[in-house]
């Protein structure tokens, strides 16, 4: 990862790549599960590593509310080290693992997949954009995502990818279940792909407030990011960006859970804090006294937000069904990474070099026999 640049060439294609993606994998999620699988599901787990992670943990709220299923994001060194061992006696079946990984070829994340696989309760699917991967050889079925556009640098396109196959799974769940009639499962599907037009004029209208921030946090050497629901899985992709791009420490945490641990931080003014605020949810009051308890701390702080009670703090995107909101976020939060990365004069993942060579092109978690270095 060692081009600068790679986001922003990232960000320009981003809405094309949704666009051309979503009726593609909507069409694979419709033939991944077979409807009398459909009906027997009783929990799904989605598992992966690193911006994996993240998609799964925003798309199981999309499995809960669309789907009527209980669906967990776990990670996958859980997964293959404590849940996947000695416990399968005791499985009930209907159990769907949703194993993602881009290139196929995370070791932890392959090494969960193979586990569940040999669990007769459990149906093992690979969200992967390789379909000789060993991820795809490890699982049951294997749903093809493509490859993004190739560019050095952190993930964004890939990331978006998986949320968009991960969101689709979950609408055709719904519908074949029966939660929703055919003609608000269309509703859906077009509302999802109407993020393509979200991001475009979400990067439009917060460029410039952006680039303000970023200017204003510059001397800053840590970030946090806070959400709860599908938000917290923004705020863990936005922390990423920041430890790839610019290699400053970055962390995320639960809305409510800040109040218990990260509020009491002595360095409070020293702390820029991005809140992702989804205004609809049933968190958005606590959201709201959050907000004031950082302007009470002198924290420096952003709202990304679609609210338009604008506060002079908040970057506001454009309005997107709740459950899809993380797909819009992703942009705003890769475009402030960028930003930064460029005024620190950053290479991304430090360029692969000195102490972090063993980094270079993943090598240090993907399987050996994946590896190019």
């Amino acid at each position: 990862m060692s081009d600068r640049n790679g986001l922003r060439r990232q960000l320009e294609q981003l809405p094309a790549v949704i666009t051309e993606a979503s009726p593609v994998l909507e069409e694979r999620a419709r033939l991944l599960l077979t409807t009398p699988e459909q009906l027997g599901l009783r929990i799904v787990t989605h598992t992966g590593c690193g911006d994996s992670a993240f998609a799964g943990r925003a798309a199981s709220f999309a499995w809960h509310a669309l789907a009527g299923i209980p669906a967990f994001q776990l990670e996958a060194m859980d997964v293959a080290a404590f849940y996947g061992r000695g416990t399968r006696p005791s499985r009930p079946p209907g159990q769907l693992l949703l194993a993602c990984s881009s290139s196929g070829a995370v070791e932890r994340t392959v090494e969960a997949a193979a586990i569940f696989r040999d669990d007769p309760a459990t149906l093992v699917c690979a969200i992967t954009s390789s379909p000789t991967s060993p991820l795809a050889s490890a699982a049951d079925r294997v749903l093809l995502t493509d490859a993004a556009p190739s560019f050095d640098g952190p993930a964004l396109c890939t990331y978006v990818i998986a949320l968009l196959a991960l969101f689709h799974l979950a609408i055709r769940a719904g519908e074949v279940r029966g939660h929703y009639h055919a003609d608000e499962a269309s509703r859906l599907r077009t509302a999802l792909a109407a993020t393509a037009n979200a991001t475009s004029e979400t990067l439009e209208r917060t460029a410039p407030r952006v680039a303000k921030h970023a200017g204003s946090w510059q001397t800053y050497q840590v970030i946090e990011f806070l959400g709860s629901g599908p938000a917290r899985a923004s705020a863990g992709f936005g922390a990423a960006k920041i430890l790839e791009a610019v290699g400053l420490t970055a962390g995320d945490q639960d809305i409510e859970s800040f109040m218990h641990l990260q509020y009491f931080e002595r360095a409070a003014a020293a702390t820029p804090t991005v809140v992702i605020d989804l205004p609809a949810s049933s968190a958005a009051p606590r959201t709201a006294e959050v907000i004031r308890y950082l302007e009470r701390l002198g924290r420096p702080h952003i709202v990304l937000t679609s609210s338009s009670k604008d506060r002079g703090t908040a970057i506001v995107h454009a309005e997107v069904e709740e459950l899809f909101a993380p797909i819009v976020h992703a942009s705003v939060l890769a475009l402030l990474a960028a930003e930064l990365a460029e005024l620190h004069g950053e290479l991304p993942g430090r360029g692969g070099v000195g102490p972090w060579r063993d980094g270079a092109n993943g090598a240090a978690v993907r399987l050996r026999s994946a590896n190019v270095t």
